[in-house]
């Protein structure tokens, strides 16, 4: 089954939560990509040019940063692009803009908000997206 979300995270308990919050939404786990760090998840983006995927990143990652992973996601044309970050989305957005030239097409959930934004979005691109 080919690779519909891509989740990464440096955080272990994170990490473990969005584990669990897929599960809770019934998407099968080898539809999931799961990575600690943004390089890894950047190299496979590359593979997936023009696909519909999800694509969920927290800002702060090692090696590669999520904004690096999103503007990899923006050339790839994927369908949906979550960021999390315990920034301020005002500030968020600046860096975006500044450092890596992204206006629009990324939605920013903040680490503070409450799930149910998250929830939304993935069942909103399981309704669009998935068979």
């Amino acid at each position: 089954m080919p690779i519909k979300f891509i989740v990464c995270e440096d955080n272990k308990s994170i990490m473990d939560f969005y584990k669990i919050l897929f599960e809770s939404e019934n998407i099968n786990s080898d539809q999931i990509a799961y990575f600690d760090d943004g390089f890894k998840a950047v190299e496979l983006i590359k593979e997936l040019t023009n696909t519909n995927v999800f694509l969920l990143t927290d800002f702060n990652m090692p090696k590669v940063s999520g904004g690096e992973v999103l503007k990899q996601a923006i050339e790839s044309n994927l369908a949906y692009k979550i960021l999390r970050s315990s920034l301020d989305d005002d500030v968020l957005l600046e860096i975006l803009e500044k450092k890596f030239k992204i206006t629009t097409g990324v939605t920013l959930i903040s680490k503070s908000e409450n799930i149910d934004k998250l929830i939304f979005e993935i069942r909103e691109f399981k309704e669009n997206f998935l068979d």
